[in-house]
């Protein structure tokens, strides 16, 4: 097997399967495309891309530099970001389901245009506030990377493109397919909704905690 194909195949299986570890942003994604449609769960699979240049450049060259104290902290804004994101679409849930526009939910087109702007930049942030994005960049993405640039810098470049292609693929799949759940009724996109926030704010309780412990 040529160097190329291995970090070809090496991407492509790291990137599924960050599309695919359940985390604060795959529940926020859920959520998106479950409340919003194919539009806002699309726009919201591409945060990756804004939120991992820093991540990247923390994780390979300052990471290791901080002390451990950091990743404390930014589990904290990580928690209560989410937090914060999941008592609004709580509120945003009750209001709809006793207001009777149970139709609405599943047919009426987005009412804002900047929705999925807004889906995308939210995204990203609960990406950049989440610990496991570095972690999992400075414990498994960085060596390979580190790893393929010292060959060369096109077989880095080969592994990146094929990393971030296979993880944004993914991530549109699962867009869509919860987003196709809506054809299903607007009974079941509140169950599956409910569940998705139940699910961001299990992830954000999880940060918060994760924030806390080593502080007490």
């Amino acid at each position: 097997m040529s160097p190329e194909l291995a970090f070809i195949l090496q991407g492509m299986g790291l990137g599924f399967s960050a599309a695919t570890s359940p985390g604060a942003f795959q529940a926020y994604l859920i959520h998106q495309s479950l409340t919003n449609g194919w539009r806002a769960g699309r726009a919201a699979s591409f945060a990756p891309l804004l939120s991992d240049a820093p991540i990247i450049l923390l994780a390979l060259t300052v990471l290791s530099r901080l002390p451990p104290v950091f990743l404390s902290y930014l589990s904290l804004a990580g928690g209560l970001f989410i937090s914060y994101l999941a008592w609004g679409t709580w509120k945003e849930w009750r209001r709809t389901s006793s207001s009777g526009t149970d139709q609405a939910i599943q047919d009426a087109p987005i009412p804002e245009a900047s929705r999925p702007l807004q889906s995308l930049w939210r995204g990203a942030l609960i990406n950049l506030f989440g610990p496991g994005p570095y972690l999992f960049w400075g414990l498994v993405i960085g060596p390979i990377f580190l790893a393929a640039l010292h060959t060369s810098p096109w077989q880095a470049a080969i592994f990146l493109v094929s990393f971030y292609s296979a993880m944004i693929l993914t991530l549109l799949g699962l867009a869509w397919t919860f987003a196709w759940f809506r054809r299903f009724g607007p009974r079941l996109v509140r169950v599956l909704t409910l569940i998705s926030i139940l699910m961001m704010l299990g992830f954000g309780i999880i940060l918060l905690w994760r924030g806390l412990s080593p502080l007490i």
